[in-house]
């Protein structure tokens, strides 16, 4: 029997985290995909029969952290014939790509921030008829909905020169009030209900599961530790068996405490994180010692009555700051050794640095 075709790859600079296929519109063939990146970078490439043709590829960004994406999706939000790209990322950003007239490459037309990661996402028409939407749903079970319909437009039913958007609010106001009286009215009779029985009961913890992310950025030579949990965090807390150095983070406002550790406990490092701001994602860098090894053992306390805290341990391996490339890099200095032996079992070697310089 003949060998199966092989099937068409091509090399990305880092692991791929998300990817959709959307079809083909260039009359050309092959199956138009998009993806996306844990470094934050935005690709699509065109798959044909035996081959891959790359569309384009958009670095993440370069200010502060590359924050990896975890959704892509495709959709025709502007209904003007071409796909939108849909981007959510790690930390919590709702991004949409579009593409200008005549564009090869998206540039992006909407941007929100969530304040925490993204779990789902779709597009379509929801509640306006005619108008795409597109619908979110967050880590801690939020859904959020995001329209095309101009809200801010006159709307023309209206006798008092009210727009669309402050009738919709305007309902929506009111339906809230009433969910807002019932849930009142559900609280005071729990609260009756519980006083009774709180002598013969001892309150309990909520608990809750942390979704934890620990990923080297190699442009900075540091890792990248994320935290996130459904409710605020109050603390976070690190204890190292190795030394690192605590880099700052453009997202955090937290305030730093560092105890010297004893030196019978093992420890390199004790630290805390306390949050000026309620926050559900908490960003933490720091920078290995290349060559140690051991364990880092974060705690997340959360802002709830009674305080409980979440451990997450993460491994520091012996060589934590090697990664993995894709190609050869071109710059920089490159070295070359060259081991041969001699009459008599004598050997001898040449050590040279790039353009014949010593090494």
């Amino acid at each position: 029997s003949s060998p199966s075709p092989r099937s068409p790859s091509a090399a990305a600079p880092s692991p791929p985290a998300a990817a959709e296929g959307m079809g083909s519109s260039d009359g050309l063939g092959g199956t138009h995909v998009v993806y996306g990146l844990d470094d934050g970078d935005l690709g699509m490439m065109t798959l044909h029969d035996g081959y891959v043709q790359r569309r384009f590829h958009l670095p993440g960004p370069e200010s502060g952290n590359k924050d990896g994406i975890s959704l892509v999706s495709s959709h025709d939000l502007t209904k003007d014939g071409v796909s939108d790209l849909i981007v959510a990322r790690n930390d919590g950003r709702l991004q949409v790509y579009g593409f200008d007239m005549g564009g090869s490459e998206p540039n992006v037309q909407f941007n929100a921030h969530l304040d925490e990661s993204i779990h789902a996402m779709t597009c379509g028409v929801v509640s306006s008829p005619g108008f795409e939407e597109l619908v979110a749903v967050t880590y801690s079970g939020r859904v959020m909905s995001f329209t095309t319909e101009p809200v801010n437009v006159r709307d023309t039913s209206d006798a008092m020169g009210r727009s669309v958007g402050q009738l919709k609010n305007e309902s929506r106001v009111k339906s809230m009030r009433k969910e807002l009286d019932d849930l009142h009215k559900k609280v005071v009779k729990e609260k009756d209900k519980f006083a009774k029985q709180a002598r013969s009961y001892i309150p309990v913890a909520q608990k809750f599961e942390a979704q934890t992310r620990f990923l080297l950025e190699p442009d900075d030579a540091a890792y990248l530790i994320t935290l996130e949990i459904p409710i605020a965090i109050d603390v976070i807390t690190l204890s190292s068996s190795v030394h690192v150095d605590l880099l700052e983070v453009e997202q955090n406002q937290a305030i730093v405490s560092r105890t010297p550790p004893d030196e019978a406990s093992g420890k390199a490092l004790l630290a805390t994180y306390r949050f000026s701001d309620p926050l559900k994602i908490a960003h933490i860098k720091i920078r290995t010692n290349e060559g140690e090894s051991g364990d880092l053992v974060v705690g997340i306390v959360a802002n709830i009555s009674p305080k409980i805290c979440q451990v997450v341990k993460f491994n520091v391996k012996p060589l934590s700051l090697h990664h993995r490339v894709h190609a050869f890099p071109t710059s920089g200095p490159v070295g070359r050794n060259h081991a041969g032996g001699g009459n008599g079992g004598e050997g001898g070697g040449v050590a040279e640095g790039k353009d014949g310089e010593g090494a």
